[in-house]
């Protein structure tokens, strides 16, 4: 991959986007508008940079700092790796339904 970001500058709060953890799986820190839909995969400072919907200068900023910022960039992007392998893996999503359904059959 040779990437350094991501960026998602929607102004739509349209659920969680795919391309979020596709992007934590290659393991690129995203800078994306602040949705509820986003936060569930960008943790602000941690994974990624949330932003305000609207802004683009904001979005600009934070992409500029995470390029100029190689350490905080790679500690980001080893961080999003971690949480889409550990949280977003079709194995791990597809044990989850498995015990779901196993628990509907149950009740």
């Amino acid at each position: 991959n040779q990437a350094d970001a991501a960026a998602l500058p929607t102004k739509y709060n349209e659920g969680m986007p795919r391309f979020l953890v596709e992007s934590a799986a290659c393991g690129l820190p995203v800078v994306a508008t602040d949705h509820e839909g986003c936060r569930i995969v960008v943790r602000d400072g941690e994974t990624g940079v949330l932003v305000p919907p609207g802004n683009p200068n904001a979005l600009a900023d934070a992409l500029e700092e995470l390029i100029a910022n190689t350490k905080r960039r790679q500690e980001m992007s080893r961080r999003a790796r971690d949480v889409a392998v550990r949280e977003y893996d079709e194995e791990v999503g597809t044990e989850k339904w498995h015990r779901l359904y196993a628990r509907l059959l149950r009740s």
